[in-house]
């Protein structure tokens, strides 16, 4: 599997993208830097009509604009003005990474302040689910190119 990477881990500016091309489209600037690199999988459609939003647990940096292979630790549940975005979690391919108390609590806490701060979405946090469910979710999500 394959995610895209459109803001780096620490950015406090959005890049937009075409999820089609993969061109950015926009940036514009954030509040609250991502806690890791932040994109998407292509040729996914989640029910907010976007591809499925995705972080990648690393400490290596990644670069915007760039495909990594990937392989999934599990996923939050996300709500946004009651429309299901779930955010799936994703290390890079055969780097051994658990999915700790500490990085969901990183996640979290990014989506808290998030939901302060931007006051024209309300934002929902569900539970984490495990890879199996994940993997189900995203095979649901998963059209052909």
């Amino acid at each position: 599997m394959q995610a895209f990477i459109e803001n780096e881990a620490r950015s406090l500016i959005k890049n937009i993208y075409n999820e089609s091309t993969l061109q950015c489209i926009s940036t514009r600037n954030i509040t609250v830097p991502y806690p890791y690199p932040y994109g998407f999988i292509p040729r996914t459609l989640g029910e907010d009509g976007e591809s499925l939003d995705c972080f990648i647990v690393t400490s290596q940096v990644l670069q915007t604009g760039k495909c990594f292979d990937v392989q999934l630790l599990g996923m939050l549940e996300h709500f946004e003005n009651g429309v299901e975005d779930h955010k799936v979690l994703l290390s890079l391919k055969n780097d051994d990474v658990l999915l700790t108390d500490s990085i969901k609590s990183q996640i979290v806490v990014f989506y808290e302040e998030l939901s302060r701060i931007v006051q024209d979405r309300k934002i929902h946090l569900g539970k984490f689910l495990s890879q199996k469910e994940t993997l189900e979710y995203i095979h649901y999500c998963s059209y052909a190119a």
